[in-house]
């Protein structure tokens, strides 16, 4: 099927930076933009990158990779220089890079106030210096071009909330927020959009297990995935998002907006019970599965028409029958948890 033109990147190349994790929020990022026809390059700290291209070309996507670190200028000056040799001109740049690299020793930077000079220094870094890097590289060449999508990665830490020991982070991406809505001003006259996204608590490789605990506790029941953060990123991307810039999207299940957190009120348990009370009544769609088995519902969907055949195109609101449901819960139980 075509896509439709306000969805349709053919022809354009987008850099996903902090894209090395198969579970996280850069490499599903990639995945949806280019699953919309774009060319994608992604960047890693280490040489598990080319482990993820290979992933995107078996979809059909075309990919490249790169080695980088970038928070220093000498870093993002050699990105830069590989992608020329690349031939590629970027038209989107998701600034997704952050938090925590795997070939970092030291960990993550965190801390109260008392944490030391060197350690703010550190993850101000790598969480908002690697974003106003990167993006200074790559704006000239979207100007030239006077067409350009900048998506950065912020988080409800920081713009709306704050976790405690945790100041630098929060500064960071608070910064980020204000990073946006700067570029957006200064932009907006070339052809330039530049939007943030505030994920809440996503259940990636790098989730802890108190984390989780608290994604459960959400109005939503459960913490998001990276998919569902992607598809935000894919849509400000787009050709269809041109008149969106300034904008902080916070996806957090609720969770910045509701002052009650106790067990019963929301959160997983009353998610499971009314599931529960549902599947009784025979009314199981794809978005209860997927949010129940941690799988996209394309891929779900996808899955149904190879057994089932023809589907309807708007499978969120389609009960599925109890054999189907049967049937996705067994190919997916892998991913259960």
């Amino acid at each position: 099927m075509q896509l439709p033109a306000f969805l349709d990147l053919s022809g354009r190349t987008a850099l996903v930076t902090g894209a090395g994790s198969a579970e996280g929020i850069g490499f599903a990022s990639a995945r949806a933009l280019g699953r919309l026809g774009a060319t994608v390059a992604i960047t890693s700290t280490t040489g598990r990158i080319a482990d993820r291209v290979a992933e995107l070309a078996a979809e059909g996507i075309q990919a490249h990779g790169f080695v980088a670190r970038l928070e220093t200028e000498e870093g993002v000056a050699a990105l830069v220089a590989d992608l020329a040799a690349a031939g590629l001109e970027l038209d989107i740049l998701v600034n997704n890079a952050g938090m925590i690299a795997v070939s970092d020793p030291e960990g993550m930077a965190s801390g109260d106030i008392t944490l030391s000079a060197a350690d703010w220094h550190r993850g101000i870094a790598m969480n908002l210096s690697s974003a106003f890097l990167v993006t200074a590289a790559v704006v000239p060449g979207m100007r030239r071009r006077g067409w350009g999508r900048i998506v950065n990665m912020s988080s409800d830490s920081g713009p709306v909330t704050a976790l405690r020991g945790d100041i630098v982070y929060s500064a960071a991406k608070a910064g980020m927020v204000g990073l946006t809505k700067a570029l957006a001003v200064d932009e907006a006259e070339h052809g330039i959009t530049a939007n943030a996204i505030a994920p809440g608590w996503i259940a990636t490789a790098s989730q802890l297990e108190t984390e989780a605990q608290e994604g459960d506790l959400v109005p939503a029941g459960r913490s998001g995935t990276a998919d569902e953060i992607a598809t935000a990123v894919a849509w400000l991307a787009s050709p269809g998002a041109g008149y969106i810039t300034g904008q902080v999207l916070v996806i957090d299940g609720g969770a910045s907006v509701t002052s009650e957190r106790r067990p019963g009120v929301f959160g997983a348990d009353v998610v499971a019970r009314r599931r529960a009370e549902r599947e009784q009544n025979g009314v199981v769609t794809p978005a209860d599965l997927s949010r129940e088995l941690g799988v996209d519902q394309e891929t779900i969907r996808d899955h149904l028409r190879q057994q089932h055949g023809t589907l309807p195109e708007d499978v969120t609101r389609w009960r599925l029958t109890p054999e189907q449901v049967e049937d996705v819960r067994r190919r997916f139980a892998k991913r259960e948890g």
